[in-house]
């Protein structure tokens, strides 16, 4: 039964020496199967972090930055741990900080003047076809010259403007492209207001001319010149970090990784609390764990540590806070992802992943429902899951679309449908008369007898629903709500043979028990629920409906590929022209409606668990557990 919940939490109080905590620390680091809780002390002071904490930090910053400025290399092999004080001592020994340092500002500055070059370079490169020397541009005193850049036909009104003013001026354009022009233009310095105006009412945008000696393309050479040698000498402080780092990188990973070990071990005590001599702390333990870790801690520390687990009613009090462990095989890995992705549950939960292994591939394979489509689906599938990154999202759902295409293609049996077609009119289509070998529940022709199906299916998926709901409320010792959940089962199996009873025409002691069996479900659900218990029978009774869905993404799919079918099914006897043409469109016609099959499927599939079904027994919201564990990449324990 365990794959069915979480696993279960215990929660371990421990008290020792004060003069221990930095061993202690240590010792349940390198454990590393409990979670660290927040304590709030009552009779207690709040523990603070360990003396080391401060120096530790302060040269794990400075490693830090080290690696962040090098450039990464690979680190050959993990080395054996050392202390604290001696990563410290080697961590001050390595004395680079300062020269990186150096020689990143300096690159840093390099890399800023190179922007600004290339900015420089950017706006003279605009004047590239006047062959001028700029630097003369500013010597009149009687004179201004502006730039400016205008669309062509836009220009023409500029200089006639400027005439019409009487405005002596010369100007030199040059095309940028075809619709635009720049141009200079010089005038008397006394009429820069009458030429601005011009410029405005002619659209006209000055352009900054560039403080340049020589002409533009001169200049830009120049400017090349200058990058280039930015660039050289940016190559060389590369050059210089790269041998730096080839040099200590290896090094700084390992006396980082040492430090923040040590950094964690000297923080995790602040969740504790305090007497002057004692040292008091609680961690969420795997119940299974719990004794692993008493013995544990006896065994290094004798008498010095008093290890204790807290009662089950304390626990029961602050659920919410406890953490969530699921524990479920291998082979669910991917359900188990969909179960991360929406909500982890609580630690109190049913776990709802080997549920929704079991119940969304029926559903699922309800929708898509054809051998051709499923086994089409299963190829789409395997390719996915081969060019998706293995920590990507579409790794785990190309997994679920390939467990959920078995059920897929028993349903398109059950259904006789085969890429659309039935299987003696398949058969036909290749030149084959065969008689019938069973006769499938065609969607297309059997709609209410599917309909009545689907529901029957959303009737038993909420029945289950609501047997978990009373599973987990019995676990919990919540007897009330429990007991409602099995008169909602009562209710919906009493009100159906009541509706049936009804409907059929039927009445005597079928129908006497099932009104009686109606109202006594309603009244216990009243008693447990109270009158929002009434309320919700419309929203149950909708969640039954919804699984109507079913068919209605189904005949969607059937319709598409009916279509197809009739349209383009590629047959020689057209002729080989319409064959030729038409192989590709039904191909692809059929590829596109199993993806949007399967599309379709995964979202609407998805939400008849997570809304109707798990509505029924589930709360989700849960915290992964994290216990204070050491993660090592460089180093390695003693």
């Amino acid at each position: 039964m365990k794959v069915f919940f979480p696993v279960k939490m215990a929660k371990a109080r421990i008290v020792g020496i004060r003069n221990q905590l930095p061993e202690f620390a240590k010792t349940l680091h390198e454990t590393g199967i409990a979670e660290v809780k927040e304590i709030s002390p009552k009779d207690f002071r709040k523990e603070s972090a360990l003396d080391f904490f401060a120096e530790v930090s302060e040269e794990l910053v400075k490693l830090e930055a080290l690696k962040k400025y090098l450039p990464e290399m690979p680190v050959e092999k993990p080395r054996p741990e050392m202390s604290a004080a001696q990563a410290l001592r080697e961590a001050k020994k390595l004395g680079l900080s300062e020269k990186i340092s150096g020689l990143r500002e300096k690159k840093d500055a390099l890399l800023s003047k190179k922007q600004d070059l290339f900015d420089t370079q950017k706006s003279v490169s605009v004047f590239s076809k006047f062959s001028i020397d700029f630097s003369k541009l500013f010597e009149s005193s009687l004179a201004s010259v502006l730039a400016a850049r205008f669309l062509k036909k836009n220009y023409w009104l500029f200089t006639k403007e400027l005439s019409e003013q009487k405005i002596i001026f010369e100007a030199a354009d040059k095309e940028l492209d075809k619709e635009n022009v720049i141009a200079l233009v010089a005038f008397e310095k006394t009429r820069e207001a009458a030429v601005r105006a011009a410029l405005e009412k002619t659209q006209g945008t000055i352009e900054s001319l560039p403080q340049i000696v020589g002409t533009p393309l001169d200049a830009v050479a120049g400017i090349k010149k200058e990058i280039a040698v930015v660039e050289e000498q940016a190559q060389a402080i590369d050059s210089g970090l790269l041998a730096l780092s080839k040099e200590h990188y290896a090094d700084i990973c390992f006396i980082s990784e040492i430090l923040e070990i040590e950094s964690e071990r000297a923080l995790v005590s602040s969740k504790f609390a305090r007497t002057e001599d004692l040292f008091v702390l609680e961690a969420f333990v795997p119940e299974k764990n719990f004794e692993k870790l008493s013995h544990m801690l006896s065994g290094k520390f004798g008498e010095r540590v008093f290890v204790e687990k807290a009662p089950g009613h304390e626990l029961h009090e602050e659920l919410d806070e406890v953490p969530t462990l699921l524990d479920n095989p291998p082979q669910l890995g991917a359900f188990e992802f969909m179960t991360r992705f929406v909500s982890l549950p609580k630690s109190f939960d049913i776990d709802p992943t080997i549920v929704f292994a079991l119940v969304f591939p029926i559903v699922y394979g309800m929708m898509l429902g054809d051998v051709g489509y499923g086994l089409l689906s299963i190829a789409f599938a395997l390719v996915l899951m081969k060019i998706s990154a293995p920590d990507g999202l579409l790794r785990p759902i190309s997994a679920v679309w390939a467990v959920a295409a078995v059920p897929s293609i028993l349903w398109g049996i059950f259904f006789d449908e085969y890429f659309g077609f039935s299987h003696v009119h398949l058969a036909e289509k290749f030149g084959l008369h065969i008689e019938p070998i069973y006769h499938g529940m065609e969607r297309l022709h059997n709609i209410q007898e599917v309909l009545m199906l689907t529901i029957g299916l959303g009737f038993a998926i909420i029945l289950l629903g609501f047997f978990l709901g009373f599973i987990r409320e019995w676990r919990e010792g919540n007897k009330s709500h429990a007991i409602g959940k099995l008169a909602w089962i009562t209710l919906l199996v009493s009100g159906t043979a009541l509706l049936g009873s009804v409907a059929l025409g039927t009445d005597g002691v079928v129908g006497t028990a099932a009104i009686v069996g109606f109202l006594a479900s309603l009244a216990v659900i009243v008693k447990a629920e109270g009158m929002i218990g009434l309320i919700e029978i419309p929203s149950v009774a909708g969640n039954i409906l919804s699984f109507a869905r079913i068919l209605a993404v189904g005949l969607a799919s059937v319709v598409v590929a009916a279509t197809i079918n009739d349209l383009v099914f590629p047959s020689l006897e057209n002729g080989i022209v319409f064959f030729l043409i038409s192989l590709p469109i039904f191909l692809f016609g059929h590829a596109f409606n199993t993806f949007l099959g399967m599309f379709e499927g995964l979202i609407q599939g998805a939400r008849l668990n997570y809304v109707e079904f798990y509505s029924k027994f589930y709360s989700g919201g849960g915290r992964e557990f994290s216990p204070f564990r050491v993660k090592r990449k460089f180093s390695k324990g003693r």
